[in-house]
């Protein structure tokens, strides 16, 4: 997983990945939302530390243009961030409670476009005006604003 999110993060450098690899990793998130999904359906991921909870879990969840996987995201991470609560353990609250808001912040832009404007480009998507706006004017990161100039050249 992390790799796949190194790949994705470093793909809007000089060394810019062809727009089918990043399809790839596109594919491979949704991929890993919809086992995520599964694995918390399981109970497996009552046994998982933070960290793999926030990467083999929230990550995807976050990621993915499902907005079913979405809140399914918000919720463990509000379920989590109680239970560190619960257990004296504030690091581990806080940085659930760090996740969530990021989760949150993907959330409103898959609740207002129904996917990720950043990814159209390379998905072979048009943009509608009020995503090329948003594109321009409003992107909540710099991180996916770097997202959008993938598959530019």
């Amino acid at each position: 997983m992390s790799c796949v999110m190194n790949i994705e993060r470093h793909s809007s450098s000089s060394h810019m990945l062809p727009a089918l690899n990043i399809l790839g990793v596109i594919s491979t998130f949704v991929s890993q939302a919809q086992l995520s999904k599964k694995v918390l359906e399981s109970g497996w991921a009552e046994g998982f530390t933070i960290f793999e909870r926030m990467f083999a879990i929230s990550s995807p969840m976050m990621h993915s243009e499902d907005l079913q996987l979405q809140n399914m995201g918000i919720e463990i991470c509000t379920k989590w961030e109680a239970e560190y609560k619960q257990a004296g353990n504030e690091q581990a609250a806080a940085t659930m409670d760090q996740t969530m808001g990021f989760a949150k912040d993907h959330l409103r832009v898959i609740q207002r476009f129904g996917r990720f404007p950043s990814r159209n480009q390379a998905m072979g998507r048009e943009n509608t005006p009020e995503e090329e706006k948003y594109i321009k004017e409003e992107m909540i990161s710099v991180w996916e604003k770097s997202q959008a100039s993938i598959g530019k050249k």
